[in-house]
Formats: C-alpha cells, structure tokens, sequence
C-alpha cells in the first residue's frame, strides 16, 4: 500500500523496531518499541538520495497532526505477522532522481506486510 498524505501529518509514533532504520536483512540493532519522530527525520541523509527510513517488526503506527489532534491509524492484526512501514516526505520513485535538490516534498506512507521468513536473514 502506498498512500499521498496531506503535509500536516507530520509526526510518525509506531510500535516496531526502531529508533533508526531497519530492513529484514538490516534489523539486529535495532530494539522493539515505542518510538516517535518528525516525517522529515525518517529519510537517512545518504550520499544519494534512496529508498530508507524503513521501519520493520511494527505493530502499529500513526501519523499524527498536532495542530488538529487528528491521527491515520495503521495495524497489524493480532495473528498476522507485523508490518514494514516508511513514512517519508517524499515518493519513493522520487528518490531516483540524483540529488535532493530536485525533489518534490509529498509526504508519502508506505505499508508492506512482513513474511515470516526472508531469503537473506540465516536460519
């Protein structure tokens, strides 16, 4: 699921793994818990912009507007297995194009469902 978010959903609060980045693959370091921060925090500042932010073992998440005390809600249920999550300011096509300077604030969530077993972690 891919979704384009109003611009006032600007703080991200989830129960996953956390606080930086994490892949399947990419995931040790990383603690469950409650973690919370800025949409615009959660692009790592790579040498050229790419795919991250990625959020995985999460069991549940809101993006959040302050000002409205509004909030869009995203679960796992119980018995499935949890999601992988992005919040970004920007389309994850967008971040191909080369350098920040030429992209596009959108503000964009993305939703994947975790497998239980992935191809590049060991058994």
């Amino acid at each position: 699921l891919r979704a384009r978010l109003a611009k006032r959903f600007q703080h991200l609060k989830w129960f996953g793994k956390g606080p930086q980045e994490s892949y399947a693959d990419r995931q040790k370091a990383a603690k469950l818990g409650i973690y919370n921060g800025r949409v615009s925090e959660q692009l790592h500042p790579y040498l050229r912009p790419q795919e991250s932010g990625n959020k995985v073992g999460v069991r549940w998440a809101a993006l959040q507007d302050p000002s409205r005390a509004e909030a869009l809600w995203v679960s796992a249920p119980p018995e499935s297995a949890p999601l992988s999550l992005s919040a970004l300011p920007y389309a994850t096509d967008d971040l191909d194009v080369g350098n920040d300077k030429d992209m596009v604030i959108k503000h964009h969530l993305t939703k994947k469902r975790e497998h239980q077993k992935h191809a590049a972690e060991p058994e």
